[in-house]
């Protein structure tokens, strides 16, 4: 009664007057009614937070396990056995991280990345770790990027954006009709559409190529990625034919001399010159020649004019030959297959300077390589051309 009291003298005092009504019920308002839902479904999110533990020389699994997670010996024991079972302990690097997260601070989760689509998982149940090798969930978003050549192909693809593995990419698709190590000019014009992954929102590398297009010298080429009825991705130009053809337009890969390329590091093609029969591309000693396709090497060994000399057979009428290597990493009767690691560049024999000597023949008749078409591979199925036209209706337009 006196607290009762007390309050309605402070309510009057403040100027306060209240209107009571009668107590029941009444209509519960849409507002009212939403809050009163989000307090009864409200879902409680844990506080998350990882630890990133970088392999460093002399650990072992079993150590990190103990001494960064806090694992006891025995059971610590117990789950490397358990993990051996589901991948080689052995093949973990020194400088590659494992990640420990925890929830609430309680630990959730143990991952390491295998490479780079698949991880090894541990979870913690009731009594042990559950151990699993994943597919690393990727967020796949669709780019696509235009450029023309200025100074290099590689400087051009690295000022639009692309990353070195998607140029070395984009290289390798027109391979069959682009030789990138000599014949790349100034006003060249390359588009393409391909994929970017995101990990948790953070940038974690290219994925595939999808569509294509580069021109050369005025020559117009394109590219797109189709799955067969087989389910293999395959590269197919918009007529059906394969990209990939019988041989490489050139013995010397881009993606071997461009790969890690710097504006420090001088590039090691210097240029080309036709001879009556052969190609010779001037190129550092020791820059890597490959086969240009399948075949069986027929020669192999030292030539008084050509020095160390590789001859390859690749079926169909065509021959190649390589000439002036510093080094041969093939004997003759061993097969090989397209863009096979062969030789190196040298000047061995009747040789000015260091150049690949490079030659083809055509039903035993010289012919050059940098003109001369080769037949094509497998032409896509009468089942899989509607996946083709859809690929085609769908990217040509971006390019």
């Amino acid at each position: 009664m006196y607290r009762g009291m007390f309050f309605s003298a402070l309510l009057i005092t403040a100027g306060i007057f209240f209107v009571v009504l009668p107590s029941g019920p009444h209509e519960i308002s849409a507002h009212e009614e939403e809050v009163k839902v989000q307090e009864e479904f409200q879902v409680y999110i844990p506080s998350v937070s990882k630890t990133l533990y970088e392999i460093q020389e002399g650990d072992t699994l079993l150590g990190i396990l103990q001494t960064e997670v806090g694992i006891e010996y025995e059971d610590a024991f117990t789950l490397v056995e358990q993990i051996n079972e589901v991948f080689d302990i052995t093949k973990i690097r020194m400088g590659n991280s494992i990640t420990i997260q925890y929830e609430d601070d309680v630990l959730s989760k143990i991952s390491y990345d295998i490479n780079t689509s698949e991880e090894l998982v541990l979870t913690p149940s009731a009594q042990d770790f559950l151990v699993e090798r994943k597919d690393i969930e990727f967020e796949v978003r669709q780019a696509t990027v235009s450029g023309s050549v200025e100074s290099s192909f590689y400087q051009s693809a690295l000022d639009v954006g692309l990353t070195d593995r998607m140029i070395m990419e984009l290289a390798t698709v027109f391979a069959w009709d682009v030789d990138f190590a000599s014949s790349i000019q100034k006003g060249d014009y390359f588009s393409l559409v391909y994929e970017n992954k995101y990990r948790e929102g953070e940038f974690a590398g290219t994925g595939d190529l999808i569509a294509g297009r580069f021109v050369n010298n005025g020559e117009e080429f394109f590219t797109f990625l189709v799955k067969d009825t087989d389910g293999k991705n395959q590269y197919y130009n918009e007529d059906g034919d394969a990209t990939e053809r019988l041989l490489l337009k050139t013995p010397l890969s881009y993606k071997r001399i461009s790969s890690g390329f710097s504006l420090n590091r001088k590039h090691p093609i210097l240029g080309t010159f036709k001879t009556h029969r052969a190609i010779d591309f001037a190129a550092d000693t020791g820059t890597p020649v490959e086969t240009v396709g399948n075949g069986t090497v027929t020669f192999a060994g030292w030539s008084d004019t050509y020095g160390n000399y590789i001859k390859i057979d690749h079926g169909s009428g065509f021959t190649t030959a390589y000439a002036h290597l510093s080094k041969m990493y093939v004997s003759k009767g061993a097969r090989v297959k397209q863009g096979d690691l062969i030789g190196a560049v040298g000047t061995t024999g009747r040789s000015t300077g260091p150049h690949l000597h490079y030659e083809m023949y055509k039903n035993g008749t010289p012919v050059n390589p940098l003109t001369t078409e080769t037949p094509s591979g497998k032409p896509i199925s009468e089942e899989s051309k509607p996946n083709l036209q859809e690929v085609v209706d769908l990217y040509k337009s971006q390019l």
